[in-house]
């Protein structure tokens, strides 16, 4: 008979199910006994929200991406697979996101980006990748934060071409390119962070770009979505990207409002989730 015990401080389990949801650590699953076929299902965090110096709340055109959707069903033999659930990106803050969503920078305007969702094997190998969304940028609007998910996250929305780009299956998604200089790429798994008045890249299979700042505009760029990913031993395997500040594949049915939304001015992006059945 099968054996799976899900381990975390956010988990809960039934007797044919464990759904994890975010947590800040790492989790874990274990197969016991005899190999088990389980099916995922996951969803990465949101990018969150940026802003102006004036008015975080009102401002619509400064949203976080929102993340991606990455399933599919892998035969496991007895073992233990780390879950990694992504944490939405903080709002106006120089905090990084769990599962390589990386920091806003100059907190007054711009968001941090969302964090991947994955699973791993014993050996680290990422079977299993949903792109988080990227952080929205601030001042000079519409800087909004590109989608995670899909083979190629979205780039960000910049009303000066100061945005990341998205991370790819080979590479991270571009710097932000304005007259400062201080974009930087993803890489992988990990999101750029920018050195000044950008926002962060989201985490993925590979990491988005972060912004860049062009002055005298005072513009934030906004952060590149991370791409996610499956395994070759991944059967059925589904990558759904994010549309805007929306998470893909949100009209699942194990799907739970608010997973994976990019936050509007000023909020924080949702955070992700890992729902898995046998």
């Amino acid at each position: 008979m099968q054996t799976v015990t899900c381990t975390g401080t956010n988990v809960t389990q039934t007797s044919h199910s464990c759904t994890f949801a975010y947590s800040g650590a790492n989790q874990s699953l274990t197969v016991a006994t005899t190999a088990a076929t389980l099916h995922f299902k996951a969803w990465g965090g949101g990018g969150g929200g940026g802003g102006t110096s004036t008015a975080y709340q009102a401002m619509t055109d400064y949203y976080g991406g929102g993340g991606g959707f990455a399933g599919g069903t892998l035969t496991v033999s007895p073992g233990t697979l780390t879950i990694i659930v992504g944490g939405g990106g903080a709002t106006l803050s120089g905090i990084a996101s769990f599962g390589g969503g990386a920091a806003g920078t100059y907190s007054n305007y711009t968001a941090a980006g969302g964090g991947r969702s994955a699973v791993r094997n014993a050996g680290a190998t990422e079977l299993l990748t949903a792109g988080g969304g990227g952080g929205g940028g601030g001042e000079g609007g519409p800087e909004n934060g590109g989608a995670g998910g899909g083979t190629t996250g979205f780039p960000g929305t910049s009303v000066d071409g100061c945005q990341g780009g998205g991370g790819s299956q080979t590479a991270g998604g571009t710097a932000g390119a304005c007259n400062y200089g201080h974009g930087v790429a993803g890489t992988q798994f990990q999101g750029g962070t920018s050195t000044y008045c950008g926002a962060g890249g989201g985490g993925g299979w590979y990491g988005g770009g972060s912004g860049d700042h062009q002055s005298p505009s005072v513009t934030c760029g906004a952060g590149g979505g991370g791409s996610g990913h499956y395994d070759a031993t991944v059967a059925g395997g589904v990558l759904t990207a994010g549309s805007g500040a929306i998470p893909g594949n949100n009209a699942d049915a194990a799907y739970v409002a608010g997973v994976g939304v990019g936050g509007v001015g000023g909020t924080v992006g949702g955070n992700g989730m890992i729902v898995v059945t046998w």
